[in-house]
Order: C-alpha cells, then sequence, then structure tokens
C-alpha cells in the first residue's frame, strides 16, 4: 500500500473506533504518520532490533491535565501510526489493513485517557473475543442552520450523486482539525463559507453497510451552525458529487432526508439549535 493511499485510509477512520462517549472527549489530538519507527523513538524506549511498534501516543493524558492546560498554547497531543510496522502485522495476522489501523488508534486513544499498556490489552482481549469483526469508515460533517425572516429555522440539505439526501459531510485530512474538516466539506458541497458554530454543540449518526471486503459501521459527528444568509453554490469541481442544495423548513427536510438517521440528526441539531441563545435573541 502507497503512503498516499494509506494516509487516505486513515483519514477515512479517524477516531471512528473510538465509543461515542469517548470520541466526544478527545480533544486536541492529532493523528500523524510516518513509514517507520524513528531510530531515536527506538532508543528512548529502549526497543530491541527484534521488536517495532504500531502507533505511539505521546502527550498530556487526560488524567494528568489541571486547569492549567492550554493557556499557554499547549502542543496537541500526537498519536502516530508507523505504516511499515501495521502493513507487515496485518500481512501476518491475515486481516485487512484497516482493521490493524483501527486497533491501533483504540490502543493509543486509550492511552491518552491514561490507561496503562496492562489495562489497554486487558480491555482490548475482552473487547475482541465479544465482537464481531467490523470495519469502521467516519466522517465529519455540519447541519447548518439559517434564522428566517419569520423568526423559523431553514435548514440546508445536499443531493449527493449516489442519489439521497443528507447534510454536508466528509472524511478529514490526516492531521487536520475536525472544526477544520466540517468548515471545508460544507464550502466543498455547498460553497457556504459564512457560518457560526454553536460551541460545544455536536449531534451523531452511526449506521452500517455492506461493501467490498466486508461490513462497515459509519460514523458521522455533525457540528450545529448558523449560517449567515441561505445563498449555497457548490463549486464546480464537486458538482459531480453533489447535484442539488435546498433551504427548507423543518417539515420539509425531514421530509426530503433520505435515511431515518438523517431524520433523527435533524430532529436533534433542531432541539439544540432552537435552544441556543443566538436562535432566542432573534425573535
Amino acid at each position: 500500500m502507497t503512503p498516499r493511499a494509506f494516509e487516505k485510509l486513515v483519514a477515512s477512520i479517524g477516531f471512528a473506533p473510538v465509543p461515542e462517549r469517548f470520541r466526544r472527549l478527545v480533544e486536541n489530538v492529532a493523528l500523524l504518520i510516518e513509514d517507520d519507527v524513528p531510530e531515536d523513538v527506538r532508543r528512548d524506549l529502549g526497543l530491541p532490533d527484534d521488536e517495532t511498534l504500531l502507533g505511539l501516543y505521546q502527550g498530556i493524558p487526560r488524567t494528568e491535565r489541571n486547569d492549567a492546560y492550554g493557556r499557554s498554547g499547549t502542543l496537541p497531543d500526537t498519536i502516530t501510526l508507523f505504516r511499515m510496522p501495521i502493513l507487515d502485522a496485518a500481512e501476518e495476522d491475515g486481516v485487512p489493513v484497516r482493521k490493524v489501523i483501527e486497533e491501533t488508534i483504540w490502543h493509543e486513544v486509550a492511552h491518552h485517557f491514561g490507561l496503562s499498556d496492562r489495562r489497554v490489552e486487558a480491555i482490548e482481549a475482552s473487547r475482541l473475543e465479544s465482537e464481531p469483526m467490523s470495519l469502521s469508515d467516519y466522517s465529519i460533517g455540519i447541519v447548518p442552520a439559517f434564522k428566517a425572516p419569520d423568526g423559523g429555522l431553514l435548514f440546508c440539505v445536499v443531493h449527493l450523486a449516489a442519489g439521497h439526501w443528507g447534510f454536508p459531510k466528509g472524511h478529514p485530512n490526516v492531521g487536520e482539525a475536525p472544526e477544520a474538516t466540517a468548515r471545508r466539506e460544507l464550502y466543498e458541497e455547498t460553497g457556504i463559507r459564512g457560518i457560526d458554530l454553536v460551541p460545544g454543540a455536536l449531534v451523531s449518526e452511526e449506521y452500517s453497510f455492506e461493501r467490498t471486503g466486508g461490513r462497515y459501521i459509519k460514523t458521522v459527528d455533525y457540528f450545529l451552525g448558523f449560517a449567515r444568509d441561505a445563498k449555497n453554490d457548490t463549486p464546480a469541481e464537486f458538482k459531480n458529487e453533489i447535484t442539488e442544495c435546498a433551504w427548507l423548513p423543518y417539515d420539509e427536510a425531514v421530509a426530503r432526508l433520505t435515511f431515518p438517521e438523517a431524520k433523527k440528526v435533524l430532529e436533534d441539531a433542531a432541539g439544540a439549535l432552537h435552544s441556543d441563545a443566538r436562535f432566542e435573541d432573534c425573535k
């Protein structure tokens, strides 16, 4: 697998292997990729020549953070995935590369929460025995809303070339912050740049689908935001992916959305947005 293909695969996975109740708490952590374990890391860890690492967490675990954390430009924690050892492990174990990446991310995020190697290994053993094998796919998006003159909300939904209606979303690039991914995908699919995100507001959906190579669990985290106007114009280079955008009131948006999971996302988003102070102020 080429470095570029590996990077795209990691981007499609993101933090999806982490259960939602923990994924929401993953803060200031960047996913990085290196081809192999650097010599200085091997030396610092005392790693023998016949051993390697699939991933490495470096940073300040959440259990060690105090009130001063982040006040002086704290650098993000990092989880580095080592491409060649991961490819070798997948070949030796006879499992998809994606699965090894998922397990490695899960393992290193557990260290971000302060778990020791022994504790992580015990949890992994129990989890793998009880769960059937499935693959993860992760995207980030935005539910865009606009405060209409009549006091109601309009929601922007998109029609994908695949034939269904949903919300703007997509895979994060490696090293890209979640909010940056959401804003980029919003622009690529709708042309919208001016949007004010609601701090701390996030809704999620999860569903499964079959694709060549196995069963996938798809996880999408959506930011919520108020657009500054109800205009949209999908850039020409993305019109092969998005065939139409529409600003619709709640009831029409519910009817237009294709899948029940997206309808539930809209229900949750509408409730959160109606309770936001900025919506109350505009009434």
